[in-house]
């Protein structure tokens, strides 16, 4: 059994949400350009670590940071606050070339609309 399932963007939830289980042990979770799976399933780990992903985002207290040069997404983090930091749980990335073009971030939460932001990597 495969399962598919996109929440679009309402009252409570600024920005569309992908979640799904496919393979008969993958859980997937999308958000921006982030997008990670979690498997197998069977590993209660992975399932506990895939809910408090979800879970963390549609809460507000985790956040993607996406990382363009240009109009390039080329990576994005999902992140969760430790204090005044931000911690890494998982992360995207495709790959390319390098580049000496100046990279930009955007931050995508369920609190507030995405942004522009400099952070402190």
């Amino acid at each position: 059994m495969e399962i598919s399932l996109r929440v679009p963007a309402q009252e409570g939830l600024k920005h569309s949400v992908w979640l799904a289980f496919q393979n008969d042990d993958e859980l997937h979770f999308a958000v921006g350009h982030f997008w990670f799976e979690w498997f197998p399933c069977t590993d209660q780990g992975k399932v506990r670590s895939f809910v408090d992903a979800v879970t963390g985002f549609l809460s507000g207290s985790y956040r993607s940071l996406e990382h363009y040069r240009g109009t390039d997404c080329f990576k994005a983090k999902l992140q969760r606050r430790t204090g005044n930091d931000w911690e890494t749980i998982a992360t995207w990335s495709k790959i390319r070339w390098p580049s000496f073009r100046r990279v930009t971030y955007k931050e995508i939460t369920n609190v507030q609309q995405m942004s522009q932001i400099e952070p402190d990597l």
